[in-house]
């Protein structure tokens, strides 16, 4: 997996951590950290996105962690 931000907004970059990754995994298996977006890099490491397992019948159980200096921002809300 390339190490490439999954989601860009104009604030955030959510990026695999894949240098934490477990070798073969699989982008369920992988924690994505969400960065605060400084022009086209990222910056603050803010929270972090995880699942619990592979989408099932089109649904999928995600951890989302915001750290809270960041909270009650609209961060997570971008995120999802």
């Amino acid at each position: 997996m390339k190490n490439t931000y999954i989601v860009k907004t104009t604030d955030l970059l959510v990026i695999p951590d894949v240098e934490n990754a477990p070798a073969g995994a699989k982008r369920w298996d992988i924690t994505y950290n969400i960065h605060i977006r400084e022009k086209r890099t990222p910056k603050d490491k803010i929270g972090y996105v995880s699942f619990k397992e592979p989408p099932s019948l089109g649904a999928v159980t995600m951890y989302l962690f915001i750290e809270p200096e960041y909270r009650n921002r609209g961060f997570g809300r971008s995120v999802l």
